[in-house]
């Protein structure tokens, strides 16, 4: 009879454990996955205009700001965020990487 109180005892237990240690997604907030698709573009955009002056790479960042639906404001802030919330961070360079790999699958802004 104990033995069978012992096993439905731990067996309670490991239930317990498994369902407090399952995964939380993290995902990023919405303005970090646009700045990460905008970081992403302006890599790509100084790597087409590594011959062009300064200008025009600026003139072409501020398109790309305003196609992202960004101020400068609102990268400074989106990026104290991902300070805040170091892990944040890798998911960040995950999302630009993956944009970099695949820059053709993501061709328009992601929503606000």
């Amino acid at each position: 009879m104990k033995r069978s109180s012992y096993f439905w005892i731990l067996a309670w237990v490991g239930f317990l454990l498994l369902a407090n240690c399952t995964r939380k997604t993290q995902t990023l907030s919405p303005e970090a996955s646009r700045l990460a698709h905008l970081y992403a573009e302006l890599v790509l955009l100084k790597a087409q205009l590594s011959g062009e002056p300064d200008s025009v790479f600026a003139d072409s960042s501020l398109a790309s700001l305003k196609k992202y639906h960004f101020t400068p404001e609102d990268c400074k802030t989106t990026i104290e965020y991902l300070h805040q919330h170091p892990e944040k961070w890798v998911l960040f360079y995950r999302e630009v990487s993956s944009y970099l790999e695949n820059p053709n699958k993501s061709g328009e802004a992601p929503p606000r």
